[in-house]
């Protein structure tokens, strides 16, 4: 199988970024999610000692020290931890990681790697193969075209931001950590002690996945037990938390972080229509879900009936014709 490389080094030859990936996988790719995350992204990545140590996204400063895999710089800018060895960040090998250590609280987890000054005589080559490298296994939430270009990927609320300059032909790569982790050690703490209450089956949809949205996450064994492979939601009165299970992903929330849940539409006309539904969370984050429904009327009376079940407030409206 063939694997095709880019490398990108800077003047001194101490930093570098290569991109790998498989060619005829690209040319024939179906779930660039699913390929993105063959080698652990979403969990964090590979320091290329002899053998490779894998480290998380939950990582703490402290925890990084005790390996001993690189030391603390000081310069004009503050403190910096430099790693001595390669790293491999989804498909990206970077030599000359570094980490900013101002400020920082050694038993918090690591928020920002980052490689700078990275030029090439393939400049513009290079910077298009990254970006649809990241087009392809991130959303982009930010673009600023000028002299110097920035964009900013998202994946799983690991955030990738590259920084160009056109004129100087280099860029700087950020990987920042804004992760939620009180949510997750929520969610951890919760699968030893879940409890089925009461369930209604019905259909259950994502319009996003867990990459994107950190309330959604994979379905675990323990979620998978109460429902046997079904869709639905379900109460846990001992715990006060309720869940939306769909067919691998699931969502489960204390119950009071949800206010009410919210549905419209629109029937066809000169545009194709819409529908919308979502569970409106009390720190005015929104989480599109929907309930199925064959018809308008259907998809009502189905977020009616799901709210009623969970006990939240329900408005639905409709916006009449799509013009």
């Amino acid at each position: 199988m063939k694997i095709k490389k880019f490398s990108l080094f800077t003047n001194n030859n101490k930093n570098s970024v290569t991109l790998y990936y498989l060619k005829e996988k690209l040319n024939n790719i179906k779930d660039t999610n699913d390929f993105f995350y063959k080698d652990d992204f979403a969990n964090g990545f590979k320091v290329l000692t002899q053998p490779s140590i894998f480290l998380t996204w939950e990582t703490t400063y402290q925890q990084l020290l005790e390996k001993s895999l690189g030391s603390i710089k000081n310069n004009k800018h503050g403190s910096f931890y430099h790693f001595d060895y390669p790293v491999l960040i989804g498909f990206l090998k970077i030599q000359g990681l570094q980490i900013d250590w101002n400020n920082i609280e050694l038993d918090k987890p690591i928020q920002n790697y980052f490689i700078n000054n990275i030029n090439s005589d393939k400049f513009y080559q290079t910077i298009a193969d990254i970006e649809f490298y990241l087009n392809c296994h991130a959303s982009v939430l930010y673009q600023c075209k000028s002299s110097n270009t920035k964009e900013i990927y998202k994946c799983d609320e690991i955030y990738l931001e590259l920084l160009k300059d056109n004129y100087y032909k280099n860029f700087k790569l950020s990987i920042i950590n804004r992760r939620d982790y009180q949510y997750r050690n929520f969610l951890q703490q919760y699968e030893d002690k879940a409890v089925l209450s009461d369930f209604r089956e019905t259909y259950i949809f994502f319009d996003e996945n867990y990459r994107q949205n950190k309330y959604i996450s994979k379905k675990s064994k323990k979620i998978a037990s109460f429902c046997h492979a079904k869709s639905m939601v379900f109460v846990d009165e001992v715990n006060k938390v309720v869940g939306f299970v769909g067919k691998t992903e699931n969502i489960i929330i204390p119950k009071n972080m949800i206010s009410d849940i919210e549905g419209s539409y629109a029937r066809p006309a000169r545009g194709y229509g819409w529908i919308f539904s979502y569970l409106n969370l009390i720190d005015a984050n929104k989480i599109a879900v929907y309930f199925g429904g064959d018809n308008f009327k259907e998809f009502e009376h189905k977020i009616q009936q799901v709210a009623k079940f969970l006990n939240y407030p329900c408005r639905v409206t409709d916006f009449g014709y799509d013009y």
